[in-house]
């Protein structure tokens, strides 16, 4: 058995594939995605990302879930999608009981089993239950706004 940390290019492959299964019904997609950024363009003003987010240290991921927009980001076409930074803050964790918020969830990726069994049994039903109801809500840039939580949004957003 194989316990060697799954390397960058194995980890995204592996969670494009999976995230890819849950999402895309859904209209998201990661085709403009170096990594497995997932993306939804809701409106004119508000698209919704979801992204696993690699420990540094640890061979575990934790989901980001939220909602941005080009009218807060001078920079989004350079940045989107993989570059990004979440305008509601920390509040966009993805946690399997809790929903979106400040509860993280660390979930494991260290083998391709780990990260299959663990995806398949507290991710995507986290994706369905908490993530797109939570995106479904914010469609519009007034949805978005009361949601800023970054002090550099919250002045972008001031100006508008």
């Amino acid at each position: 058995m194989n316990r060697t940390r799954l390397s960058d290019s194995e980890f995204f492959r592996l969670a494009r594939r999976a995230f890819d299964d849950v999402l895309k019904p859904h209209g998201f997609s990661c085709a403009e995605s170096r990594r497995a950024t997932f993306y939804r363009k809701a409106s004119d003003f508000v698209w919704h990302l979801v992204t696993p987010v690699r420990s540094v240290r640890l061979p575990k991921y934790d989901v980001w879930v939220f909602p941005h927009s080009p009218a807060i980001e001078p920079s989004f076409v350079l940045k989107f999608p993989d570059h990004l930074s979440p305008a509601t803050d920390v509040w966009c964790h993805l946690h399997p009981t809790e929903g979106i918020g400040l509860s993280q969830e660390w979930y494991s990726g260290r083998t391709e089993e780990g990260f299959v069994r663990n995806f398949d049994r507290f991710v995507a039903p986290a994706l369905i239950e908490h993530a797109i109801p939570y995106l479904e809500n914010i469609r519009e840039l007034d949805q978005l706004l009361p949601l800023i939580r970054s002090r550099y949004y919250r002045e972008q957003a001031d100006q508008i």
